[in-house]
């Protein structure tokens, strides 16, 4: 999960440092506007602190974590094709 996240996040930089796409989610293109590192920072912030708390949980529920992570990143990965298909459809 985490490695698929920090992709995500690192290819949505270089794709928009490269003018090739935009942040579409508005809070976040409000802290590109601002900074690469407020971007970076607030993003990751999205994705590990979840995942830091799960690691803690881990070993007192570790069948309630497993199932969470993949439920996350199978949305997380839902949501990505979503909404890249939502974005080539509209522009």
């Amino acid at each position: 999960m985490t490695l698929v996240c920090t992709l995500d996040m690192l290819s949505t930089l270089y794709l928009i440092r490269a003018h090739i796409a935009i942040e579409s989610n508005p809070w976040m293109a409000v802290l590109l506007a601002h900074s690469y590192a407020a971007f970076l920072a607030v993003k990751g912030a999205t994705f590990l602190v979840p995942i830091a708390i799960l690691e803690i949980l881990r070993p007192v529920r570790p069948e309630l974590v497993q199932r969470a992570l993949r439920t996350c990143l199978f949305g997380y990965l839902a949501m990505y094709l979503i909404g890249s298909i939502g974005l080539k459809l509209i522009g």
